[in-house]
C-alpha cells in the first residue's frame, strides 16, 4: 500500500473533499465507485451514460509472458489516486490472432487469454482495490497482409472470447462483480489497418477492419452492456498522415468506441514527435482529432460520434535519464487535463513499475487532482 502526500483531493465523479493520506483516497475512491455504480445502474436500465470522464487509468499487464499479478501486487495501488485497470491478458506478442495459423490457433490463444483472466481474477478479488474498475483487453490482430485481408473472418473468435469473459467475470466474481466492476472490453490492436490507406470519412466502415469493430462494439453494449476502449498511438513514421487520418475518423465520424485514449509517441519515438503532444492535447481538450496541420479531421465531429477523447501518458525507467524533457513536457501539457478528459498510464510491464518507486510516485502525483 503506498502513501500520498497532504493536500485535498477532488472527486470529479462526486464533488466531494476529505482530508487525510491514505484514508482520504480510499474515502474518495469509494465515492467514486459509489458514483459509477449510481450510472451503471442507468446503463443496465437502458440509458446511455458515459461513466469515464474523469477516468485515472494505468496499463496493468497480467498473463503469459508476464506473469500473474497478484493481490500483494495490487495491494500497493491500495490509497492511491489510479482508479481504472486495464488489464493485458498475456504479452500481445504472444497471443493475437493471425488468420494464417488457422482456426485452432484462435481457440488456443482464447484459451490462454480466459486462462490468464482466470488466475487474475481471484488476485483482484481478494486485494485492496476490487471496488476499483477493470477493462479487460480483446486478442490483438496480426499486422499481416493475409490477416488484415481477411480480418472479416475474426468476428466469431471475438463473440466468443468475450462470451467466455463475462462467464469467467461471473463465476468467480459473481453477478454484481460483472456488472459494477467490468468496467469495458478494451481493443488491443494500437492502429487501423491497412496503414497505407485512408479510411472513407463518410463510409469508414467500408474498411474490412473498421467494419470488424463496429460489428465488436455493437456486442460490447448491446450484448454485454460495456464501455468500449481503445488506446491508439498519433501518427509517426512513413505513414503518420494516413495513422492520424483513420483514428481521427473513428473518433469523430463513428460510435465505435466510448473511449479513445490517443499515445502522442513523443516519448518514444523522439524530437520529431513533440509536436504529437500538443496535438494530442487540442484533440482532448476539444473532444475532436485535430490532423497534423490543426484541422479537424474528417471535416468535423459528428453529433452521434460517442467516443470520449482522452490521452495515453508514457513513461518507463528512463523517465528520469535519457527521456526526463519528454516526461516532463507530458506532465506540464496534460495535467491541466486531468478532471476533464480520460486518461491511463502506459509505464510497461507491471512488476517492473512496481520496483520503480519512483516513477510510481509520479503517476499518482500526476493524478492527484
Amino acid at each position: 500500500m503506498r502513501g500520498l502526500g497532504m493536500g485535498h483531493i477532488h472527486c470529479p465523479k462526486w464533488g466531494g473533499y476529505s482530508t487525510g493520506s491514505i484514508g482520504r483516497n480510499r474515502i474518495n475512491g469509494l465515492h467514486e465507485e459509489w458514483a459509477k455504480k449510481q450510472r451503471k445502474t442507468l446503463l443496465y436500465s437502458g440509458s446511455v451514460v458515459n461513466m469515464s470522464k474523469g477516468m485515472r487509468g494505468i496499463h496493468l499487464y497480467t498473463g503469459k509472458g508476464y506473469g500473474t499479478v497478484t493481490t500483494k501486487m495490487l495491494n500497493e495501488f491500495d490509497g492511491t489516486n489510479i482508479h481504472d485497470y486495464v488489464v493485458h491478458l498475456g504479452n500481445m506478442d504472444k497471443v493475437f490472432f493471425d488468420y494464417r495459423k488457422g482456426k485452432s490457433d484462435r481457440n488456443a490463444v482464447i484459451d490462454q487469454m480466459i486462462d490468464d483472466l482466470a488466475d487474475f481474477l481471484p488476485e483482484y478479488k481478494a486485494s485492496e482495490i476490487n471496488y476499483k474498475d477493470l477493462y479487460i483487453s480483446l486478442p490483438a490482430l496480426s499486422n499481416d497482409i493475409t490477416t488484415i485481408k481477411n480480418v472479416d473472418d475474426f468476428y466469431d473468435d471475438y463473440r466468443s472470447y468475450m462470451r467466455k469473459v463475462e462467464k469467467t467475470c461471473i463465476d468467480i466474481l459473481g453477478e454484481d462483480g460483472w456488472k459494477f466492476r467490468i468496467e469495458g472490453f478494451y481493443f488491443r490492436t494500437e492502429t487501423i489497418f491497412p496503414i497505407d490507406q485512408k479510411i472513407s470519412s463518410t463510409s469508414p466502415t467500408s474498411n474490412k477492419m473498421v467494419k470488424l469493430l463496429n460489428d465488436i462494439a455493437y456486442r460490447v453494449r448491446k450484448t454485454h452492456k460495456k464501455e468500449f476502449m481503445w488506446a491508439p498511438y498519433y501518427g509517426f513514421g512513413t505513414y503518420a498522415e494516413n495513422i492520424i487520418h483513420n483514428l481521427g475518423v473513428i473518433a469523430n465520424r463513428t460510435d465505435i468506441f466510448d473511449i479513445i485514449c490517443i499515445q502522442p509517441q513523443y516519448y518514444f519515438q523522439g524530437d520529431p514527435y513533440r509536436v504529437n503532444v500538443d496535438k494530442v492535447f487540442d484533440s482532448a481538450d476539444s473532444q475532436k482529432v485535430y490532423d497534423l496541420d490543426g484541422d479537424v479531421v474528417g471535416g468535423g465531429r459528428k453529433t452521434s460520434a460517442t467516443a470520449l477523447i482522452g490521452v495515453t501518458m508514457e513513461g518507463d525507467d528512463n523517465y528520469r535519464k535519457s527521456r526526463s524533457d519528454r516526461f516532463d513536457y507530458y506532465v506540464d501539457t496534460f495535467s491541466g487535463i486531468v478532471k476533464e478528459a480520460p486518461i491511463v498510464f502506459y509505464a510497461g510491464s507491471t512488476h517492473n513499475l512496481l520496483n520503480n518507486n519512483p516513477l510510481f510516485d509520479a503517476i499518482n502525483n500526476f493524478y492527484e487532482v
